[in-house]
């Protein structure tokens, strides 16, 4: 399916789209490279890398352990142990139809995404991010080589995410998660692209925890720091608040923010600093089905592999500004009042900004794709 979709999408796009993507390409650093030239993290913050090294074992209980048959997965989903190491900060819950555990952030928006830690505790206020059971598996099935399934099939009446073998393949092998490396590329990236803009991603910086230095989920978290009350998440705000607030001057905004990397919207996503009226991005995640190395099938967008697949990693990102563009229209913008009206704006600003020459030919031979997220 994806494949077809990159097809599709590169038969459709003109081609200086294509090229500035390439030109740009510098912007991309391996995870090495960008540890090296990532902001260190601030003084403000240094009780998170306190917090974090105090409690290397419970990341280290993170990282996903070798599972040889589906059997076993179902079996590992149901343990309870990790809710023990969490006390008071978060609470366990079991997802019912994948491998995987989602977080309950006090009032804020569960994740699948996060293992999330949710700190306030007097004046050091930050989250702390690990990369999730069902996040790693899907990227570490895209390492190996295999393209995830969309969502899943059916077999003897059950749900099956991944043949027996993508699972032992995929854990078996060594390989790594770069959710964190990505999600601190994406905020390098968009605060250089976003400079000026009333739009911004939230600082996201990178915390050891692991044996070796190597930058990958298995040695880092990722910290930001915790919004303060002058921030409201529009997930909180009435139909009416978020009618006013998504005007069609702000449709440029997102669209901006896609440009710049941001592929995933939703009212969760998306905070306003009610002080100066500018959106902020908390979730920096890359697509959970993105692999890292020269055999993934679908290359993590935002970093460079470093062994010459530099033309898989630029149309990868071109999916995700794809995807970004629908999201905003199925997640933004049908729940607005006006939405038809909207809607018609923003295809304009697709059409516009994608290089799509017909978008509505577009949505009619890629329905599937336009109408839900990429996760």
């Amino acid at each position: 399916m994806k494949r077809t979709h990159l097809a599709l999408l590169f038969s459709l796009i003109t081609a200086p789209s294509l090229a500035m993507e390439v030109q740009e390409s510098q912007d991309f650093l391996t995870p090495e490279e960008l540890l090296h030239c990532c902001e260190p993290l601030p003084e403000e913050l240094s009780g998170a890398a306190t917090w974090v090294r105090e409690h290397a074992k419970l990341f280290t209980s993170f990282r996903l352990p070798n599972l040889g048959e589906l059997t076993e997965v179902k079996h590992y989903r149901k343990t309870d142990s990790l809710s023990k190491d969490m006390p008071r900060i978060v609470k366990l819950t079991n997802l019912q139809d994948a491998l995987g555990y989602k977080m309950r952030m006090h009032d804020k928006k569960e994740f699948t995404d996060y293992i999330s830690c949710d700190h306030n505790l007097g004046k050091d206020n930050f989250v702390v991010k690990a990369t999730s059971y069902i996040n790693q598996l899907r990227s570490r099935i895209s390492s190996a080589g295999v393209f995830s399934r969309e969502p899943y099939v059916e077999e003897n009446g059950n749900r099956v995410f991944w043949k027996e073998n993508d699972i032992a393949q995929a854990t078996d092998y060594d390989f790594h998660c770069h959710q964190v490396p990505a999600m601190v590329a994406y905020y390098r990236l968009m605060k250089k692209r976003l400079q000026g803009k009333k739009i911004q991603p939230v600082a996201t910086y990178p915390v050891h925890y692991g044996e070796s230095t190597e930058f990958h989920d298995g040695n880092y978290v990722a910290v930001q720091p915790r919004l303060t009350e002058d921030y409201i998440c529009l997930d909180k705000l009435d139909k009416i608040e978020r009618n006013k607030l998504i005007t069609k001057e702000r449709l440029e905004d997102l669209a901006d923010a896609i440009e710049a990397g941001a592929w995933d919207f939703g009212w969760y996503n998306l905070w306003l600093h009610k002080p100066d009226n500018t959106f902020w991005i908390t979730d920096l995640k890359k697509p959970s089905d993105e692999g890292y190395g020269p055999n993934a099938a679908s290359k993590t967008a935002v970093l460079n592999n470093g062994n010459g697949t530099e033309q898989d990693r630029a149309l990868q990102w071109h999916l995700n500004r794809l995807s970004g563009y629908c999201s905003v229209r199925q997640y933004i913008l049908s729940w607005l009042e006006n939405k038809d009206e909207m809607q018609q704006q923003w295809d304009c600003i697709t059409e516009t900004r994608m290089g799509i020459q017909n978008w509505e030919e577009f949505k009619k031979q890629m329905p599937r794709f336009c109408e839900q997220k990429i996760i």
